[in-house]
C-alpha cells in the first residue's frame, strides 16, 4: 500500500486508467478467491456469490443481534425505507427478542411503582 496508495476514494484495487476496475475484472478475481476459500459443497451454492452479498452478511446480523434500524441503516449508507424493504425477513424473525425487549421494559417499569 505504501508502494502504490490507494484511489483518491480509499479503495485499494484501482485501475491505471481511470481508478475503477471493471466488474468483470472484480467478479473474475472473487470466483477465484471464493473458489480457494470455501470448501467444494458450500462452493457449488450461491453463498457470497458475489463482493456485494458481504454487505448482506454483515448487515443481517446486526439487525438480528438488536442494533437499532436506524443506526444500521446509517452504517450501511441506507435510509430506513431501503432498509425495511430489503431486510424485513430479519426484523420479522426477531419477533421472540422484540417480546422479550419489551417484556423486559414492563417489568421494569412495573417495579419502579411499587
Amino acid at each position: 500500500m505504501r508502494a502504490y496508495g490507494t484511489a483518491p476514494d480509499g479503495r485499494l484495487f484501482r485501475s491505471e486508467r481511470n481508478d475503477e476496475l471493471p466488474k468483470p475484472t472484480i467478479l473474475r478475481a472473487w470466483h477465484k478467491a471464493r473458489e480457494r476459500a470455501l470448501p467444494p459443497e458450500p462452493a457449488a451454492t450461491d453463498l457470497a456469490a458475489s463482493p456485494y452479498d458481504l454487505r448482506h452478511a454483515g448487515i443481517s446480523p446486526w439487525l438480528s443481534f438488536g442494533v437499532p434500524p436506524k443506526q444500521v441503516a446509517e452504517r450501511a449508507g441506507h435510509g430506513l425505507e431501503v432498509l425495511f424493504r430489503i431486510y424485513a425477513h430479519v426484523l420479522s424473525g426477531s419477533n421472540d427478542a422484540i417480546r422479550a425487549l419489551v417484556e423486559k421494559g414492563l417489568q421494569g417499569d412495573s417495579s419502579d411503582t411499587e
